[in-house]
């Protein structure tokens, strides 16, 4: 079986986005900040409660921010306590069976023990609560799980929870510094996770990851969803960049994710697949190396930050969108141009042929294809008249 083909596009994916900046996170907020205000296609089981109203300036929390309008958005930081609130999402046609919660469940108490652990290794507190009777809400949603769009889970989010889940009372009952939302798809995916940027301001403030409850190894098979992909996306929340390709919007410079393939290459964030491409189901593998320790606020620098500028955080745990600044309003986006390799280059299952490298750059034209499309059909010509020898006559000469 050939693997996917998503990084061959992926040069020109990352170049439609950078055009886009963040003029497409502004059309997504619009959007948001309708659905916050009108209920989605399903109905939730949870405890009702209301925002307070904000009294407070947009800042960090260690400025003095009130909760629900801080930078860091609703997980807050990773040190400290995080209530993490789990939505499984299910259909009419796809619910969940009690053992397909457990096995999630378990995978990702393995992906919180597995960050937990990590930080410990950089001399920080790190807790969460995590499957308690008033964290686990249910959610029916009136399509089919593989038709569910970005705006569904948005409205989700944005919409319902907010509305309906007294976020207030249960970071009181626990005593928490935050709280993240681990949203369960009963279906088949690319897991994702929904991080508040510095430009949403008090928009869009909850913070979720979507986790399927089946994921696609590296080679196109369905597999269950592991502890490394759990982990990869609820670190997201707190801050962690996505490290597998160049990103102008956060200053990851296609020299920086060089320096990761060499001195970090089993960080969690560079990828959640094993060398054979499968995805284990059951452990967490991988690391939080430095400079994913330097992204969640676990500690203040790495070795190559400051030949790295562009990379350096101005608030801890959080994003902000400096893709104007890095590439000079779009103007000069060398430094984060991907060029994939061979063993990066995956085919996916649909049809694609396999390319031929040594050709790489030199650009046929429609003529060049006739001519060689004329050179084949001679060939084939050519084929069909050779003669046909009757093997019995070559035996008889033996």
């Amino acid at each position: 079986m050939k693997k996917r083909l998503f990084i061959i596009f992926l040069s020109a994916a990352v170049a439609m986005t950078a055009l886009a900046g963040c003029g497409k996170k502004k059309d997504q907020n619009a959007d948001g900040k309708e659905a916050s205000e009108e209920k989605g296609d399903g109905e939730v089981i949870s405890a009702e409660g209301e925002t307070p109203e904000h009294t407070g300036n947009y800042t960090t929390m260690d400025q003095g921010a009130e909760y629900g309008y801080n930078i860091e958005g609703s997980a807050v930081t990773l040190e400290g306590k995080t209530v993490v609130v789990t939505v499984a999402v299910s259909t009419a046609s796809q619910k969940f069976t009690s053992s397909e919660l457990s096995t999630l469940k378990k995978s990702t108490q393995t992906a919180l023990d597995f960050i937990t652990t990590q930080a410990k290794e950089y001399g920080r507190q790190v807790e969460f609560v995590f499957d308690e009777k008033d964290t686990n809400l249910e959610y029916q949603y009136d399509d089919e799980i593989a038709d569910f769009e970005y705006d569904d889970y948005d409205t989700i989010l944005s919409g319902i929870l907010e509305e309906q889940f007294d976020a207030a009372k249960i970071k009181d009952k626990y005593k928490a510094d935050g709280i993240a939302y681990l949203f369960y798809l009963n279906g088949t995916g690319d897991s994702f996770s929904s991080p508040h940027w510095f430009e949403d301001d008090e928009y869009y403030f909850n913070e979720g990851a979507y986790i399927f409850k089946n994921s696609y190894d590296d080679y196109s098979e369905e597999t269950p969803t592991g502890p490394n992909v759990i982990a990869y996306q609820l670190l997201q929340l707190f801050g962690a960049v996505a490290l597998d390709y160049p990103d102008a919007t956060s200053g990851y410079t296609t020299a920086l994710m060089e320096i990761v393939n060499e001195n970090y290459n089993n960080d969690i964030m560079l990828g959640v697949f094993e060398d054979d491409g499968s995805i284990d189901p059951t452990k967490a593998t991988k690391e939080i190396t430095e400079i994913t320790a330097y992204c969640v606020g676990l500690v203040d620098s790495f070795d190559e930050l400051d030949k790295n500028p562009t990379f350096k955080k101005e608030y801890k745990c959080s994003f902000v969108d400096n893709y104007n600044n890095n590439t000079k309003d779009g103007a000069d986006t060398a430094a984060y141009e991907y060029a994939p390799s061979v063993d990066d280059m995956m085919i996916d299952e649909a049809g694609f042929e396999d390319f031929d490298l040594e050709d790489e750059g030199e650009d046929l034209d429609d003529e060049d294809l006739d001519e060689e499309d004329e050179e084949d059909e001679d060939a084939d010509e050519d084929s069909g008249d050779v003669e046909e020898i009757d093997i019995s006559d070559l035996l008889q000469q033996q």
